[in-house]
């Protein structure tokens, strides 16, 4: 069944262009879905502008950064940040030869640098043991540096040149420079130097007590400590010049003999015969 309008050109009374146009016009001046809604948007704005609200402002779109070009190898690139100056390439090869403390390109803060291993300790070999000059066992080196002091040092002025170079004993004897040559010669020293017979006395009778202490079965080493305490005694006397330097030197050089009880008797036995030869001559 044919329409009103089929009828009318069917009559001649509208042609088929009008009924074609009508419908384009129809179309064209219908709004398009966006468009409505744009129209729809507006008027509620303009409803609630009336109504005293102020609309929002819509943000500003940022820019994209622009393309720049690489401030290492020229190329064109486009950065993620506006502060980029290196394109990913060379971005990834200046990291990689950077040092770690190196600040980062994106934060500009220093990257955490990892704690750096501690150098493993090494272990100390173990110390020798001590020993004298020539490789002596410690146990001797009292001995080996007091024969050393004998041997480098040379017998104050007025001493015999060898005394006690060679220690007390000729083999298993006494020199007879013990009894003789070197008593003869230290006694003389002695009484030119004006030594008083009080302090002669005082010291060949600590000598004597430390003999007497040996053959009565007291301990060497105990023995041994008294005796080494002539070495202050003598020195104080000889800050108050109450003894001449050669006795103390005499003094000194005997004790430096003296390691057992045998050279503790070699020792007594010199300084009785010191002791004969200022019988008389000493200052009172």
């Amino acid at each position: 069944m044919g329409s009103l309008k089929d009828a009318m050109v069917s009559a001649g009374l509208a042609s088929t262009e009008e009924s074609e146009e009508k419908p384009r016009e129809k179309a064209a001046q219908a709004p398009a879905p966006a468009t409505a809604l744009a129209n729809e948007t507006h008027e509620e704005s303009g409803s609630s502008a009336q109504a005293g609200a102020s609309p929002a402002p819509a943000p500003a779109a940022s820019a994209p950064p622009a393309e720049k070009a690489c401030a290492k190898c020229g190329t064109m690139f486009t950065p993620k940040h506006v502060k980029h100056r290196l394109c990913p390439k060379c971005a990834e090869a200046e990291f990689a030869g950077k040092p770690k403390t190196a600040p980062s390109e994106a934060t500009g803060a220093p990257a955490p640098v990892a704690a750096a291993p501690k150098p493993e300790r090494r272990e100390r070999p173990p110390r020798p043991a001590p020993a004298g000059r020539m490789g002596a066992p410690a146990s001797d080196t009292h001995d080996a540096h007091a024969r050393e002091r004998e041997r480098e040092r040379e017998a104050p002025q007025g001493f015999p040149r060898d005394y006690l170079q060679s220690g007390y004993f000729a083999g298993k004897v006494l020199r007879d420079d013990v009894f003789d040559t070197w008593a003869r010669h230290v006694a003389g020293l002695l009484v030119s130097r004006g030594l008083s017979s009080t302090q002669m006395r005082v010291f060949y009778g600590h000598v004597l007590r430390a003999q007497e202490a040996v053959r009565a079965g007291r301990e060497f080493p105990e023995v041994y400590e008294s005796l080494m305490k002539m070495r202050p005694a003598a020195a104080a006397r000889l800050g108050r010049k109450a003894i001449p330097g050669e006795f103390a030197d005499f003094l000194d050089r005997n004790l430096d003999q003296v390691k057992d009880p045998r050279t503790l008797h070699a020792f007594a036995e010199h300084f009785q015969a010191v002791v004969g030869y200022t019988a008389g001559r000493l200052r009172k």
